[in-house]
């Protein structure tokens, strides 16, 4: 994957865990003022882009994928496909990370993520949060 590729697929990632976090929140900060986040726009590239998202097989994420995940994000982001890949035989993340075919996003339980980490998985997002200023108090 060519850097340019990898960094647009961190933003697309980020994006959309910033708009599902955005659709819970009013857009005010707990003082009633205008978030950060709502303050400045950031111009994203918007060259159409696949995304490879990874679920577990039988989660609520697997079973409403086109209805949770995949249309809400075509709706705000019509750029962005999202493919689903269930896990299963021949889907497993050891798998794919043994045929150098790795989601771009993974979506599991916490009780899974040390088995991710070990994979080389996992990633520190603290400097893309402090660049973009995303508030994460709007996850809470």
């Amino acid at each position: 994957m060519t850097r340019s590729r990898l960094i647009h697929v961190w933003l697309a990632v980020f994006l959309i865990f910033a708009a599902m976090a955005a659709g819970c929140q009013s857009g005010k900060s707990a003082a009633g003022e205008p978030s950060v986040a709502n303050q400045e726009k950031v111009q994203v590239p918007q060259e159409p882009i696949t995304l490879k998202v990874w679920t577990m097989a039988n989660s609520p994420e697997h079973l409403q994928f086109q209805s949770w995940i995949s249309d809400p994000v075509k709706k705000k982001y019509p750029y962005i496909t999202l493919q689903e890949i269930p896990s299963g035989t021949g889907n497993s993340i050891e798998e794919l990370v043994a045929a150098k075919s790795i989601p771009d996003i993974i979506i599991t339980t916490t009780n899974d993520l040390n088995s991710f980490g070990k994979l080389g998985l996992a990633t520190d997002l603290s400097q893309a949060i402090k660049k973009y200023r995303f508030d994460t108090s709007r996850l809470d």
